[in-house]
């Protein structure tokens, strides 16, 4: 089956980071043997600025990994300001790129505007949503709840990352919305032993480690990581993993706290396997999310998470059982929970082993390949009867 995977995010040779979740997602499906190639729609971009100067570097069109990708530009203005007229600037992209390559299926990811671009296009179209496009962007003014409503409306089938996101678009459309986890690379993340993996990254065997991936801004709770940390006796070794607008405050607010810390930056998914396995425990005390694909890394790395009940987190990490879950803000709760899980093993052994037995046979791309897998199957066969 042939699959257009619409969105405005995937990997290149400029960035290997964005949207890997998408590539493991269609690598995933492309073992299953479907065809995929990659309509990636992004801001036409002024010459000004690293984010804008990546943009315009990024060739119209590439191969990644044997997936076509091809770039299309369009003016979006500053604070989602023009997403829900965005629809009348891609007619001419949508319809050259569906001529191209005849795909059976459209998968948009996200909501806006990826989903409201691809609807209505004459070919089934499903989209994914993944959470801010859920939660926060059609709530920001009246035009943007309305072309998502209306997205979801035409759309063939609708997928939500959690069941929280699921209950936020039925809030926007009163329509049937399936449940489909992000995973994890499960050749990458597993089990494996703490010492060789300390060794590599050439951190102290005996002293308690704890990992935080993502980006590094301030809803991802980094500056409550900070402050849950600086009320330790004996604070960790934290490592870092990521970038972000906030970046600099953070490092700030981690001198200021005299936490010792490992900044990392954007790396591999190896060296975030690494870094996962060298750790005692494996944090994401976040404000918002839909399905962090971290968490899911984590857990099949066999590694005791601490995180927030937020978005669709409680969902898969079950508190004391396969994880230990705060409140978000709740610098105590945090507090307590890292001194349990870094000094105690027993503990954490227990709880990271109970999350990749869960993992292992509900968050891998494997499983969530073989939930698309029927997906497509279905709305191709309804759309041909």
């Amino acid at each position: 089956m042939r699959i257009l995977c619409v969105t405005s995010d995937f990997p290149s040779e400029i960035n290997h980071v964005g949207g890997i979740f998408i590539y493991k997602q269609m690598m995933a499906l492309r073992r299953l043997g479907h065809e995929l190639s990659v309509l990636r729609v992004v801001p036409l971009a002024p010459p000004i600025g690293a984010k804008w100067r990546k943009y315009r570097a990024l060739k119209d069109r590439y191969r990644y990994d044997g997936i076509e990708v091809e770039v299309a530009r369009v003016l979006v203005l500053p604070g989602l300001r023009n997403f829900e007229h965005l629809r009348a600037q891609t007619i001419g992209i949508m319809r050259r790129a569906i001529a191209r390559t005849q795909p059976h299926v459209v998968h948009a990811h996200y909501l806006q505007y990826p989903g409201s671009i691809s609807v209505g296009r004459g070919r089934p179209a499903v989209i994914t949503s993944h959470g801010i496009d859920a939660y926060d962007w059609p709530w920001r003014r009246d035009g943007l709840r309305k072309d998502a409503a209306r997205t979801l409306h035409a759309a063939d089938t609708v997928v939500a990352v959690s069941g929280f996101i699921a209950a936020q678009l039925r809030r926007l459309a009163d329509r049937p919305v399936e449940i489909v986890f992000n995973g994890g690379d499960a050749e990458v993340f597993r089990s494996a032993d703490r010492r060789t993996a300390r060794e590599a990254l050439h951190l102290p065997q005996e002293r308690p480690v704890l990992a935080f991936a993502g980006t590094l801004c301030a809803d991802k709770g980094i500056f409550d990581l900070v402050e849950a940390l600086r009320g330790l006796d004996d604070p960790p070794l934290l490592l870092a993993l990521g970038d972000g607008p906030d970046a600099a405050a953070f490092t700030a607010a981690l001198r200021a706290a005299e936490i010792d810390v490992r900044l990392l930056g954007n790396v591999s998914q190896s060296m975030v396997a690494s870094a996962f396995a060298a750790a005692n425990a494996v944090t994401l005390p976040s404000h918002k999310e839909g399905l962090p694909v971290t968490v899911c890394e984590a857990m099949l790395s066999a590694r005791c998470v601490i995180a927030t009940a937020v978005g669709g987190i409680p969902e898969i990490i079950r508190d004391g059982e396969t994880g230990f879950l705060a409140e978000p803000h709740d610098i105590t709760r945090l507090r307590v929970l890292y001194r349990r899980a870094l000094h105690d093993p027993d503990v954490a052994a227990a709880t990271g082993e109970c999350a990749a037995d869960f993992a292992r046979r509900h968050l891998t791309w494997e499983a969530n390949a073989r939930a698309y897998d029927r997906i497509f199957r279905r709305v191709v066969g309804e759309q041909a009867a």
